[in-house]
């Protein structure tokens, strides 16, 4: 979407729509410092000493609570591996069923929440910096402290052994019933886990399946819509070369950080 330059060169029909987006958007701001104003100092005073530091891409030294990074790192599949931590944040502060140790490291760490969606003006390229070091932080912390492989975004368990499959955007899973691989699988590899997937997603969470995505994190369309219903989604980069369709068979083991080609 091409940004407003201008409100005054709109229609007024249109000067009306933006500026209901915009005091909407405002309200949604002031709501949310108003939130973080409130359980800031809980959250400082529940971390005491124990703080986590981290260099991003960019160079710049952040520093946030370690017990509900960690267990954001780590995701439900090794939360008891984590320090203790009670979140301070609601659920529903950013979006529907989000993170709330996401919630509370960021608010510790003063860090305003539109860096993470990368729509502050004039602070683009610092937001991606932010998002895109924090998720290769969590990366680091499943590799080094699980031995995973593969970057678990959301769910438990493994699958079955069966195929992979390439979804188009904005459609499902369609394969031949006459196809030796109907039926049969078991994962999609997709770019990324925006809204364009939603519906290939549920389609192979309902038989038992799971996502591999390129790209996204945790804050990604697919990974807040699956957590609540424990869809499986790791992020593997290369993904579409490394598991072409339509003859690779894989199982996808979220517990183990792990997507292993299976011989036929």
């Amino acid at each position: 979407m091409k940004p407003i330059e201008n409100i005054d060169d709109l229609s007024p029909e249109d000067q009306r729509h933006v500026r209901r987006r915009l005091d909407e958007e405002a309200k949604v701001r002031t709501r949310y410092d108003e939130i973080c104003d409130r359980v800031r100092p809980d959250i400082v005073a529940q971390a005491g000493d124990d703080w986590y530091t981290f260099t991003t891409q960019a160079g710049r030294v952040l520093t946030v609570p370690r017990a509900p990074f960690l267990h954001w790192a780590l995701t439900f599949n090794a939360r008891h591996l984590c320090p203790p931590w009670k979140p301070c944040a609601p659920q529903g502060i950013k979006m529907v069923n989000d993170d709330v140790f996401h919630s509370d490291w960021l608010i510790g760490a003063n860090i305003p929440i539109l860096s993470w969606y990368g729509s502050r003006s004039g602070a683009v390229e610092e937001d991606k910096d932010l998002v895109n070091s924090a998720v290769n932080e969590q990366w680091n912390l499943q590799a080094e402290m699980l031995g995973f492989q593969a970057h678990i975004l959301s769910g438990t368990g493994k699958t079955r052994k069966g195929y992979v499959y390439h979804p188009e955007p904005n459609k499902g899973i369609v394969i031949d019933p006459k196809s030796s691989h109907y039926g049969c699988t078991t994962a999609i590899v997709i770019p990324h886990a925006g809204p364009e997937y939603l519906q290939a997603a549920m389609e192979i969470h309902a038989v038992g399946g799971a996502v591999i995505t390129e790209k996204g994190g945790a804050m990604a369309h697919l990974v807040n819509d699956g957590r609540e219903n424990n869809l499986r989604i790791v992020r593997v980069p290369d993904a579409r070369k490394l598991y072409p369709a339509p003859w690779t068979q894989v199982t996808v083991d979220c517990d183990r950080g792990k997507v292993e080609i299976e011989l036929p």
